[in-house]
C-alpha cells in the first residue's frame, strides 16, 4: 500500500490539475492505512528514542516495544487526521506563498471545516484506542505502584511512551503528507517546496500530542487514584 500510493503520487505529477485532486485522495488513503500495516515495526524502532529520559524513559522504551502492535491500533486515526489536515492546510499556504495572494476565502473555509469535522472523528477513534489500550493495562500499572512506584513516576513513564507514539505519528503523516503533497503542489504551482507556518507546524505537534495524553497519561492517571492493592485484585 505505501509503494502503490507512491506510485500514485507519481502518476498524479503528470495528470491535470483537477484530476490529480481526485487522485490524490486515494494516495492519502493508501499510504494511511500502509501507515497502519507497518505501524508495529515503526514503534518498534522509534521505541529506543524514549531512552534518554532515564530510568523512566527505560522502562517506556521497553513496554513500547512490547505493546507496539496494541499501540498501532491509534496510528491509522492518527495519521490520516494529522497528513489530511497538513495536505488541506499546506496547500493553501504554500499557494499564497508563491502566487503573493491568498485563495479565495470561501474556497478556505470550505476546506479548512471539512477538514476540521474529519480530524475530529478520527481524533475520537484514536483517543479510543488508546483508552482501551490503558485500561486493559489496569493490573500492570498497580504492580508498579506495589512494586514501590509513585504515582508521579507511573505517569512520567505513561508521558515518556505517549511522547513515542506522539513522534511516530507525526513523522508518519509527516511522510504521507510529503508523498502526497509535492506532486500536485509541482503540477498546479511549478514548485517541490511545501510552505507551512511555523504557527501552524506548532500546532501541529501539540495537537497530536495533546490527543495522545489524553489518550494515554490522562485515564492511567483516574486509574492511579484507586488503591493498589484493590487495582491488582490482591485480598485484603
Amino acid at each position: 500500500l505505501a509503494v502503490g500510493g507512491t506510485v500514485l503520487a507519481v502518476m498524479a505529477s503528470t495528470l491535470p490539475a483537477d484530476q490529480a485532486e481526485g487522485l490524490g485522495l486515494l494516495v492519502v488513503l493508501a499510504l494511511c492505512v500502509g501507515a497502519g500495516l507497518l505501524g508495529p515495526a515503526l514503534l518498534w524502532v522509534a521505541a529506543p528514542l524514549a531512552r534518554p529520559f532515564g530510568r523512566l524513559g527505560a522502562l517506556a522504551a521497553d513496554n513500547v516495544a512490547v505493546r507496539a502492535r496494541a499501540l498501532s491500533a491509534a496510528l491509522v486515526p492518527l495519521v490520516l487526521s494529522v497528513g489530511f489536515a497538513a495536505i488541506k492546510i499546506t496547500a493553501h499556504t504554500t499557494a499564497a506563498h508563491v502566487r503573493g495572494t491568498a485563495d479565495p476565502a470561501a474556497d478556505i473555509w470550505l476546506d479548512y471545516s471539512g477538514t476540521a469535522v474529519f480530524v475530529a472523528f478520527a481524533a475520537v477513534a484514536a483517543v479510543n484506542a488508546l483508552i482501551t489500550m490503558v485500561l486493559s493495562r489496569r493490573g500492570e500499572l498497580a504492580a508498579l505502584r506495589l512494586a514501590g512506584a509513585t504515582r508521579g513516576r507511573v505517569l512520567g513513564v505513561l508521558t515518556c511512551e505517549a511522547l513515542v507514539v506522539t513522534g511516530t505519528a507525526l513523522l508518519a503523516a509527516a511522510c504521507v503528507a510529503a508523498v502526497t503533497l509535492l506532486p500536485l503542489l509541482h503540477g498546479a504551482l511549478g514548485t517541490f517546496l511545501p510552505y507551512l507556518p511555523a504557527g501552524w507546524l506548532a500546532a501541529f505537534v501539540l495537537g497530536v500530542f495533546g490527543l495522545v495524553a489524553l489518550g494515554m497519561v490522562a485515564p492511567a492517571a483516574v486509574l492511579l487514584r484507586q488503591p493498589a492493592i484493590e487495582a491488582a485484585g490482591v485480598e485484603p
